[in-house]
């Protein structure tokens, strides 16, 4: 094997000491290397469980400290640290800004950069090395922060926050974390699939941020052509839903990020619960073959809203 790209050659000489290192993280990161896992955030998330039993929550700042992780300085940082770049005043689970990036260090160089490994540096979910990478520079090209978390350093020196329930209503404002066993929803597809929603609007520049009754995702698995759509109930908060989706792979139905969706409109998904309330989410997954057209998606999501009803005329 002939390697003439000197940033290339640095990358396969830190990845080759790595695979002898004893770190976990970087272990476990490794095996991944060349293959598509998706996001970097959920990427880095199985890493860390898989390797540590640490499990990363739901905000890309206290997630890392509710999982028992501490922050170190930069100038501290080595081998299995997590660098995560974020707005520290917008970092909850919904987060979706340019620049949002996370990463595992592989080895520190001596000018200071980081030879790294992460998930979906190009947009196309794929795992791969990356040298010289510099957290500082980026973050503030971005007008970002940045943070270095480390795990297997002992407990979090932030306490995580208690989940408490309140007698007032909550109102736009309030403080809350919603926690589910794993993620509530992610379709994960490979490269190169369809979205679909249900004006006919196709992949990301014509979905994202969209309101829609439906949205689809299709693509080949296994030599395999199949879909699967997730169908937004009329009775649901806000319907029809906007949708945050992605080209790589993330589907979810968003209610609530109307600011971020149509930002010049003044709209807001502010929406107040009043006290000893609850909300009913309603969806329907549809699976099926082909694309969303072969798989009918629009008669199944017909088939959901109008759905049949019978009685009984008479007995005997």
């Amino acid at each position: 094997m002939c390697i003439r790209d000197s940033t290339a050659l640095a990358a396969f000489a830190h990845a080759s000491a790595a695979t002898t290192s004893t770190n976990p993280i970087v272990t476990r990161a490794l095996r991944d290397l060349g293959t598509y896992q998706g996001e970097c955030w959920t990427w880095m998330k199985q890493v860390v469980q898989d390797s540590t039993g640490a499990k990363v929550g739901f905000d890309y700042r206290f997630g890392y400290l509710d999982a028992g992780a501490v922050e170190v300085a930069l100038k501290d940082a080595g081998q299995g640290d997590i660098i995560q770049i974020a707005n520290d005043a917008w970092s909850t689970a919904d987060a979706d800004y340019d620049g949002l990036h996370t990463a595992i260090i592989i080895s520190v160089n001596r000018d200071g950069t980081f030879e790294i490994i992460d998930s979906n540096q190009n947009w196309d979910g794929m795992v791969n090395l990356r040298s010289g990478y510099d957290p500082a520079a980026r973050a503030a090209a971005k007008g970002l922060n940045f943070h270095v978390y480390r795990f297997g350093a002992g407990s979090s020196s932030v306490p995580a926050k208690p989940v408490v329930t309140v007698a007032g209503p909550v109102a736009a404002g309030d403080l809350a974390r919603v926690n589910t066993p794993g993620d509530c929803l992610r379709l994960r597809n490979a490269p190169a699939g369809t979205i679909t929603n249900s004006y006919g609007g196709l992949n990301e520049d014509e979905t994202w941020g969209k309101r829609a009754h439906w949205c689809d995702y299709s693509g080949t698995i296994d030599g395999v052509h199949a879909g699967i759509a997730i169908l937004d109930h009329p009775r649901n908060l806000g319907h029809p839903v906007y949708w945050h989706v992605r080209n790589y792979g993330l589907m979810t139905a968003n209610p609530f990020g109307v600011s971020h969706f149509e930002p010049e409109s003044g709209k807001r998904g502010d929406w107040v619960m009043p006290a000893q309330s609850d909300v009913t989410f309603r969806y329907r997954l549809y699976v099926h073959a082909g694309d969303a057209a072969r798989g009918r998606v629009r008669e199944a999501y017909h088939d959901y809203v109008n759905p049949p009803h019978c009685s009984v005329a008479s007995e005997g």
